[in-house]
């Protein structure tokens, strides 16, 4: 698995809310490179009443290859703490990675949840961000 994405077709336009807005594509930037760090949101329970948000550090390329020898591709990421503890988890997936209001990540892997030495792994959108708008703008 190398990446998670899907299209999807909507019957109608859904508005904007203070709880719906828009998300932004990344610029070619390697999230890696960023020194901020990211939110995820995700699900702690399969029927959650609150949605979860966790701020984690993006690891460099060394760091998550490491983790995961033979596995890591250039359109992944890994994110979190090589300590554990906090992590997407199973049922997250195709959840999205926020920072500074633009889509960086989806969601996609991982061994177990928060485990020690394996970070979560996530779909780099910036290397997406052309097949996204020509499959959007050809549908």
């Amino acid at each position: 698995l190398s990446n998670s994405l899907a299209k999807t077709n909507l019957h109608r336009r859904w508005a904007m809310t203070f709880l719906l807005r828009k998300m932004f594509f990344p610029g070619s930037k390697i999230l890696s490179a960023m020194p901020s760090k990211i939110s995820l949101f995700f699900l702690v329970a399969l029927y959650p009443d609150v949605l979860q948000c966790l701020n984690a550090p993006v690891l460099s390329s060394s760091q998550c290859s490491s983790a995961y020898p033979g596995r890591i591709t250039s359109n992944m990421i890994c994110i979190g703490y090589l300590n554990g503890g906090k992590d997407s988890c199973q049922g997250d997936s195709g959840g999205p990675v926020v920072c500074n209001g633009q889509l960086q990540g989806i969601v996609s892997w991982g061994f177990g949840c928060a485990q020690k030495g394996y970070p979560g792994v996530y779909t780099k959108v910036c290397n997406y961000v052309s097949w996204i708008k020509t499959t959007m703008s050809s549908n």
